[in-house]
């Protein structure tokens, strides 16, 4: 038989869910995105270096802030047992000595959040200390913290300030502070003084809902405001201030009553929508509650979940590439030293599903200067040291002096089979081996020099073993690659520790020996 040409074609998405035998979906990838439903490397990460003593901290929340000088960028982290801060410039590639602002006792159970607010036309950081890191449902009453950013002095707010009931987290609405806590307690401040709730100042209190409040966002609401959504155990709620006037008068709306909430720090706003992780579903928020279909690796996802360390999962956005990542932990780890150890990624602009192996502990995208950052582990198997990682920056890994690496990425295309499915007519449904005769790429890459390698994957029926040819390497100036691998099924795997997009490749394929 004739050979034919056929463009290799797949849908955006990794495939987790189905079985390896389908004809639609890429099968596996790693630290590739789907960009115009094409695979692409996900860019380099940079970092200014290790922190000395403070290397090893299991850190709960990050906070960069805009310094006097243009080039540099403040720096604040939280972790379990330490808040600290320096400075980084602008290309992560210098910082100062960090200083300790405030210690406490060792304690797994401890969690942080961080809110800039202003206090009397004074900028000011609150720490919220919680003690929910084991247990989101906890009621351990929480302590609040106020950083000066001018001069970094930290002060306790005093407990006698805010209601016994605060255990579950913080949300500024300028120019109301929101504390949220146990049996539906909510409680704002008085407008343009966050740390003040005495009600006869006009600061407020409400009861929103019967179970624990676990996080809240401010938004539109119109002329009036603060408006927020606030994410109970089961249920979310808006409130809306319907008052012309200084004092304000919230009016609730159950939006939800059977949704549920992962984690305290998995939601992620993108462009006034909200996305989210429930304990068995994904969610958006678009003025409705609204969940999201994900066909492709929800049961991944839930049934490799560490549920019991749930509140290690958060999300950070990646709008360059219209992505949420969510960070999370993988069933299997040590007891005592789980850790997060995969993201998984919705594209908003593609409508896919994909994810990578990566540890982190925590992460934000910053608005003031544009890009994702994440704190944690590097890719090349250190686990004593962790890092503030700058994302998409460059295709490797840097950490000052003690990491210049490649990051490997790959990506294994859908099965194409004249007997099943991919081989268009007059090919199809003919019970023979395929034959791969040439390989025609089309890839973008920064320098057409640099390598990348090919493998022929191979069997016979579906549920037969996977056989791997060698690896074939050729570069960006690559014309084409002559093979003669036959297989029933067969599939390719793209692999490189360079930059590239996948364009339109081409496979001239045949009609092969018998079944």
């Amino acid at each position: 038989m004739a050979d034919y040409m056929f463009p290799l074609t797949y849908k955006a998405g990794l495939n987790r869910d189905d079985t390896t035998f389908q004809p639609e979906y890429c099968n596996d990838g790693q630290w590739i995105r789907f960009n115009e439903g094409k695979v692409k490397k996900i860019g380099g990460v940079i970092s200014p270096g290790k922190l000395g003593t403070y290397n090893y901290e299991r850190v709960k929340s990050v906070t960069l802030l805009p310094n006097n000088d243009a080039d540099k960028i403040n720096v604040y982290l939280a972790s379990e047992q330490k808040i600290f801060t320096f400075w980084v410039n602008q290309d992560f590639t210098n910082k100062s000595e960090v200083t300790q602002i405030k210690s406490f006792a060792p304690s797994s159970a401890r969690m942080f959040q961080a809110v800039v607010v202003i206090d009397d036309n004074v900028k000011k950081i609150l720490f919220l200390e919680t003690y929910n890191a084991q247990n989101i449902a906890q009621t351990a009453k929480c302590k609040l913290y106020q950083v000066n950013i001018a001069n970094n002095a930290i002060t306790e707010v005093q407990q006698t300030s805010f209601n016994n009931q605060i255990s579950g987290g913080m949300c500024y609405a300028a120019p109301h502070l929101f504390l949220y806590g146990e049996n539906g307690y909510i409680q704002y401040s008085k407008a343009g003084n966050p740390l003040n709730f005495r009600e006869q100042d006009g600061a407020g209190s409400q009861i929103i809902s019967n179970d624990k409040v676990i996080y809240a966002a401010p938004i539109r609401g119109g002329s009036n405001s603060p408006s927020l959504l606030f994410w109970t155990l089961s249920k979310v709620v808006r409130l809306t201030n319907t008052s012309e006037g200084e004092q304000v008068e919230l009016q609730r709306d159950v939006i939800s009553n059977s949704s549920s909430i992962l984690s305290s720090r998995a939601v992620a706003e993108y462009d006034g929508l909200f996305f989210w992780i429930g304990t068995d579903r994904f969610f958006v928020y678009n003025g409705v509650v609204q969940e999201m279909v994900n066909n492709s690796s929800i049961n991944y996802f839930f049934d490799n979940l560490d549920i019991n360390h749930r509140q290690l999962v958060f999300s950070v956005i990646n709008p360059r590439f219209g992505e949420i990542w969510w960070f999370y932990p993988e069933k299997g780890q040590d007891e005592y030293n789980v850790k997060n150890t995969r993201a998984l990624i919705y594209n908003k602009r593609e409508n896919s599903w994909y994810d990578t192996a990566l540890s982190r502990d925590c992460g934000i995208f910053s608005g003031d200067f544009g890009f994702m950052a994440t704190y944690g582990y590097s890719f090349q198997g250190d686990n004593l040291n962790k890092y503030l990682w700058k994302h998409e920056v460059g295709e490797k890994e840097i950490a000052g002096d003690e990491i210049n690496a490649s990051i490997m990425s790959s990506v294994t295309t859908p099965f194409i089979s004249q007997a099943a499915f991919n081989a268009q007519n007059p090919m199809n449904g003919i019970d023979r081996f395929l034959e791969l005769r040439r390989i025609e790429p089309d890839f973008v890459m920064n320098d057409k020099a640099k390598e990348i390698q090919v493998r022929i994957n191979t069997k016979r029926y579906a549920q037969s073993a996977l056989t791997s040819s060698d690896p074939i390497t050729f570069t960006g100036e690559t014309e084409r690659i002559d093979t003669r691998e036959q297989g029933r099924a067969m599939s390719l795997t793209f692999s490189s520790e360079h930059d590239f997009r996948m364009g339109n490749i081409m496979l001239q394929l045949a009609s092969g020996d018998g079944n």
